[in-house]
């Protein structure tokens, strides 16, 4: 999957941004077995509101692994994405920088379920809406927390499209995937 940075101000040290997202995968890959527990919990209840307990367990077990690992004001952002992809059962190996222009996000998936929530994520713009968030947070002064969250959507608003990130997945890329998955 790539992540495009499109035209972004040169405020923003994309190469920062890659960093942390492989700090992040590292730090939660390592964390793994805790997580992993609570998305098979997750994937075999029936009842919405366990459902959603679980949901905040990953999330709360994604934040402590990434305490010393990421940045406060980019934290929140990388466990919302890391905690949508162990829900979606998209496993996130590996991030590479793409020459300043993007990310590459290595991503295994061995359901065509999981396959095609991640291509739901994709579709529904919102990767786009976290990548363009985190790297929009990376532009603003450390003002931590809530209110930066509150002040990054304010931003937005104004903004526009001042920084903007497109997730995409080939159809090329989604072919090859979905005929290993079936077998073919």
């Amino acid at each position: 999957m790539h992540v495009n940075y499109g035209a972004t101000s040169g405020k923003i040290d994309k190469r920062t941004l890659t960093d942390i997202i492989r700090d992040a995968v590292t730090a939660v890959n390592a964390y793994d077995p805790p997580v992993s527990t609570l998305v098979c919990m997750h994937r075999q209840s029936s009842a919405k509101h366990r459902r959603s307990d679980f949901i905040r367990q990953i999330r709360e077990q994604h934040r402590i692994a990434l305490i010393d690992v990421c940045p406060p004001k980019l934290s929140s952002y990388c466990v919302d994405l890391l905690s949508d992809f162990a829900v979606s059962q998209v496993h996130l190996e590996r991030v590479d920088d793409t020459d300043g222009t993007g990310v590459i996000l290595y991503c295994r998936v061995m359901t065509v379920e999981s396959l095609s929530e991640l291509q739901k994520m994709i579709d529904s713009g919102r990767l786009s809406r976290l990548f363009s968030d985190m790297l929009r947070q990376m532009t603003l002064t450390e003002t931590g927390g809530l209110m930066s969250r509150i002040f990054c959507g304010i931003f937005r608003w104004f903004t526009g499209t001042a920084v903007t990130a497109t997730v995409s997945l080939s159809a090329r890329q989604y072919n090859m995937a979905s005929a290993a998955l079936n077998g073919n």
